[in-house]
């Protein structure tokens, strides 16, 4: 599975302590410079930013196409930009990414996208964690913005309601 990153899904599942899940259901993850960057080199100290920089199942890769990253520019920052350029380069299977913008974007394009609350979803489906709401919950004491309808919506796909 080829899986590609923008820097939320990987900040918030590190604040939570669950970064281990991203390997566990997708594998190695590829990310662009511009999300290694503001993990690792901007986001220094901040969650994420450690994991990230010595997680062996994270590469980064070089996105060839810079013409659809200064056109996505214009719409999104830079880190979604390569994310979304870096997932047409590489075919992904997957793009992991949580803003709203972004995932419009990638929606138009056809790219198969699924964000940090999808992700917890999918990890109780595969039984890789007891239940999403004690983590949706630390997700927003940690900062995660989430409207009540998600919030909603994640428990009861998981049966939680």
């Amino acid at each position: 599975m080829i899986a590609v990153s923008d820097a939320g899904p990987l900040v918030a599942t590190a604040r939570i302590g669950r970064l281990d899940l991203l390997p566990s259901l997708f594998g190695r993850i590829c990310v662009p410079p511009s999300v290694w960057r503001e993990v690792v080199v901007s986001g220094k100290g901040l969650a994420g930013s450690e994991e990230t920089a010595t997680a062996e199942w994270i590469r980064v890769w070089e996105v060839r196409d810079k013409a659809a990253v200064a056109f996505y520019k214009d719409k999104l920052d830079p880190g979604e930009s390569e994310a979304i350029a870096l997932a047409l380069q590489l075919r992904a299977d997957i793009l992991l990414m949580d803003e709203a913008p972004g995932r419009r974007t990638a929606e138009a394009l056809s790219l198969n996208k699924i964000g940090t609350v999808g992700i917890l979803i999918l990890a109780e489906e595969f039984r890789l964690i007891a239940g999403v709401t004690p983590l949706l919950e630390n997700l927003r004491a940690r900062g995660f913005y989430m409207s009540e309808e998600l919030y909603s919506k994640a428990r009861a796909m998981a049966g939680e309601l």
